[in-house]
């Protein structure tokens, strides 16, 4: 269920790491689903269908979440931040 939340999850991390706040765990969670939510409900507005939203974002989130595991797995780059951020 949390590779769905990928796009909020990177969007949130972008943030944080440019601001500099520190927001605990379940901050990250909180803001990650509202800005996936966001972006849901923008690609709806823009799109003007439901389905082809959902299309979109799910094709979205998995190419996140695949990239996320090439990066970590197949090139061993070090994401222990960014989990960290969301896993405690």
């Amino acid at each position: 269920m949390a590779f769905l939340m990928v796009p909020g999850m990177l969007l949130f991390f972008l943030l944080v790491a440019v601001t500099g706040i520190k927001p605990d765990t379940g901050q990250m969670w909180t803001f990650s689903i509202l800005i996936d939510i966001g972006i849901y409900l923008t690609l709806w507005s823009q799109i003007g269908s439901l389905r082809k939203s959902s299309e979109y974002n799910l094709v979205a989130s998995l190419i996140l979440s695949a990239s996320l595991l090439v990066l970590r797995f197949g090139f061993k780059v070090e994401l222990s931040h960014f989990w960290s951020s969301f896993f405690g």
